[in-house]
């Protein structure tokens, strides 16, 4: 897909979401997620790294450590670290093992990370 369109969209709607929601909302963090996803994506770790920023100790603050959002930000920050080669695996591993036991093994959404452990 177009990349490079994604980007500017992400960061357009990013920008309303802040100042309509604020950064500690959950809508907000979970964009935060996937344009940081999106930036990793791309190639762009640093970038990717630097929307990321807080944001998976805010959700945990505002929303819980066992939060779905919460999980998937932890995931997407540990893939981000493992890119940069700042982490092995480890993070991941123990991030799909919180998600196992906050929503199943058989959950959509531990199934997409344990795929990459």
């Amino acid at each position: 897909g177009d990349l490079d369109g994604a980007e500017a969209l992400f960061r357009e709607v990013l920008e309303g979401r802040r100042e309509t929601l604020g950064d500690r909302h959950k809508r907000t963090l979970r964009l935060i997620g996937n344009y940081a996803d999106l930036l990793r994506e791309k190639g762009d770790l640093d970038g990717a790294q630097r929307q990321m920023g807080d944001a998976p100790e805010v959700a945990r603050a505002v929303l819980g450590e066992d939060h779905e959002d919460t999980l998937v930000l932890d995931a997407k920050a540990a893939r981000i670290e493992i890119a940069l080669g700042e982490a092995d695996a480890t993070p991941l591993r123990a991030t799909v093992a919180r998600m196992e036991a906050a929503l199943g093994a058989e959950h959509r959404i531990t199934r997409k990370y344990s795929k990459l452990v």
